[in-house]
């Protein structure tokens, strides 16, 4: 299966996931066991290299206290 390519929005959904979760102090282990995922997915989801699935995405939103639509914002 041909793998999908990594585009800006994945990239830039992963910076603005990092920059949130350091803002509060949280680590890549804090947010993989809220998530119930591994380290190294959090890391994949911060570097793009993975999509994040809309159910995720609204419970990363909610323990990160921000909304969905936080993550398409550029940060500018």
């Amino acid at each position: 299966m041909p793998r999908i390519p990594i585009t800006k929005i994945d990239r830039m959904i992963g910076r603005r996931i990092r920059q949130r979760r350091t803002e509060l102090g949280l680590t890549q282990p804090d947010l993989a066991e809220v998530l119930n995922v591994s380290c190294a997915q959090v890391q994949k989801y911060e570097n793009g290299s993975n999509k994040i699935a809309a159910s995720t995405m609204s419970q990363l939103a909610g323990h990160l206290e921000v909304s969905v639509g936080y993550f398409f914002e550029d940060g500018t």
